[in-house]
């Protein structure tokens, strides 16, 4: 027999329960760091997921990524990958270790068409030294509004599940980036730039760099709140959204010269 429709609406209920759980339920706040996520499913279910590690040698590992599919079956890869970079963060040498060893436990579990993208990094708060890795994932974006300065950190490496052992592994690249005081990272999934800005057209990747940028200029706290009320209007979502935001802060006075005290921040 079919389940009846509050039937259903409840184990909807309880799956969003269980993955909601499945996420960090913190965001960490390293000295001279602004962090901050904004995490919107498009439907009950999302397929977007995110992580982070806290190392003994005091680096954070993050992951955003990405998952093939969406609804309940979208959501079971997610909690497949979320499980496999947990198990694993702490043991990785580094964001590419770590997409090696993700990959390795995933691909070929579900069938073909199944995937994950995902974009992992190695932030040094001593050193701000960032390291970068990706698996299909678009570039992510580093900002400076002080300096009238943006780009793309380009990372190159297939998608989590769709070639195995050293295919994998001998195509991921890794980037360096020295953060400046005021620098920023935006890390980000595709629905941010499907969203649609008036419900006739993509907002494009132009588009969105140029509204993040603006929307640093403030200062970070607050900065991703700021993004999403330009780009989106009610109603204007199509994909499930993420974004991380990683702001090097003048740490002699806890803040950026453009705006105001570092928080950690977390919209679910």
């Amino acid at each position: 027999m079919a389940p009846t429709e509050p039937e259903e609406s409840r184990e909807v209920r309880a799956s969003r329960e269980i993955q909601t759980a499945l996420l960090p339920s913190f965001v960490p706040a390293p000295d001279g760091y602004h962090l901050e996520v904004d995490y919107r499913p498009c439907g009950a279910l999302g397929g977007d997921f995110y992580e982070f590690c806290e190392r003994p040698d005091g680096g954070l590992l993050f992951v955003v990524g990405d998952v093939s599919g969406k609804g309940p079956a979208g959501a079971i890869v997610m909690a497949m990958v979320q499980t496999l970079i947990r198990q694993n963060a702490m043991a990785a040498e580094g964001p590419a270790d770590l997409l090696r060893r993700v990959n390795d436990g995933f691909a070929g579990t579900l069938g073909k068409g199944v995937f994950a993208t995902a974009t992992a990094g190695l932030l040094e708060p001593t050193t701000h030294r960032l390291v970068l890795a990706g698996a299909g994932h678009h570039p992510a974006l580093l900002l400076n509004p002080a300096r009238r300065w943006s780009g793309e950190v380009e990372v190159r490496g297939p998608a989590l599940g769709l070639v195995g052992g050293e295919h994998f592994a001998y195509a991921l690249t890794e980037s360096v980036v020295e953060l400046k005081i005021e620098d920023s990272l935006l890390v980000y999934t595709d629905g941010a730039t499907e969203c649609l800005a008036d419900l006739t057209r993509n907002v494009g990747e132009s588009r969105f760099l140029a509204a993040a940028a603006a929307a640093l200029l403030p200062g970070p706290r607050g900065a991703l709140d700021r993004l999403t009320a330009d780009l989106w209007v009610d109603g204007g979502r199509r994909d499930d959204t993420t974004m991380l935001l990683i702001t090097r802060i003048d740490a002699a006075r806890g803040e950026s010269r453009l705006g105001n005290r570092t928080s950690s921040e977390i919209k679910i």
